[in-house]
């Protein structure tokens, strides 16, 4: 999300990446698709993939919270280092990943978030009215 919104980067851009492609080997499909590349870096900023146990309800749900982890539009809500991820992937082959990972996949990956901040409290109509339209 931070390159297509011309923000600075660092190696947490890597860990959405590794989760986009996580997502696609998952569920079979990219979680964010349009007719143009606007229309899917637009949904990388600001809209929710399809929970990857709503197209796969095998996928354990530990394994979706890793993803939308992965996924999260602030970076600071993401992994923070590789090995912060290969510690949770650790607890997952365990079986034991924290309820903390388990409930934020819960509540997706910020995307309502980021639309809130980019539209701020003037514009905080436009968002229903978008979705009701």
């Amino acid at each position: 999300p931070e390159q297509g919104r011309g923000d600075p980067t660092d190696a947490r851009c890597d860990i959405y990446s590794l989760g986009c492609v996580l997502y696609e080997a998952l569920t079979g499909r990219k979680p964010f698709t349009g007719d143009n590349a606007d229309a899917v870096i637009y949904q990388h900023n600001y809209a929710e993939p399809a929970l990857p146990r709503t197209i796969d309800p095998t996928i354990p749900e530990p394994m979706q919270a890793v993803v939308l982890r992965c996924l999260q539009k602030d970076p600071a809500k993401r992994y923070q280092s590789a090995d912060e991820l290969i510690t949770d992937f650790e607890h997952l082959r365990a079986g034991d990943l924290s309820l903390t990972a388990l409930i934020q996949a819960r509540y997706g990956t910020g995307a309502e978030e980021q639309m809130r901040r980019r539209l701020g409290r003037r514009y905080r109509w436009a968002l229903p009215l978008a979705a009701a339209l």
